[in-house]
């Protein structure tokens, strides 16, 4: 009995310490953030100016619609992202319907018009009846 009273001991002893070296340990780590090559969290996404509309229910005109991004298949299963909804050829919301998604442009319906948005390069507006 008196040595099992030991072991525990030594057991709890042992704990103990590497508890306190890892708590030692870890105030030693410090984390440096490296924000070289990485956008700025508090520069808004939307250039002053830009009209955002989330979402594709208040869509009214062609200048409600943002291309952010297409995901191109050539094989015919290309996505693209409208006002962060994520959309394929022949998919309709509202008054909105996807004709055909390239890799640099989109072209769909608004309205019953035909208009066809670009994905925006920084400083320019890309947008074509």
């Amino acid at each position: 009995m008196r040595w099992i009273i030991i072991i525990i001991c030594v057991i709890i002893s042992l704990c103990i310490e590497s508890s306190s070296c890892a708590q030692e340990a870890n105030r030693d780590l410090e984390f440096i953030y490296q924000a070289e090559g990485k956008r700025d969290p508090f520069i808004p996404l939307v250039a002053a100016g830009m009209r955002m509309v989330e979402g594709l229910g208040m869509v009214e005109t062609i200048e409600d619609l943002t291309l952010e991004g297409i995901v191109f298949d050539p094989g015919g299963n290309s996505v693209a992202i409208i006002n962060g909804v994520i959309l394929t050829e022949g998919g309709v919301v509202n008054n909105l319907r996807i004709k055909k998604i390239e890799a640099d442009n989109v072209q769909l319906y608004l309205n019953e018009m035909e208009y066809r948005l670009h994905l925006i390069k920084e400083g320019g507006e890309e947008n074509e009846i």
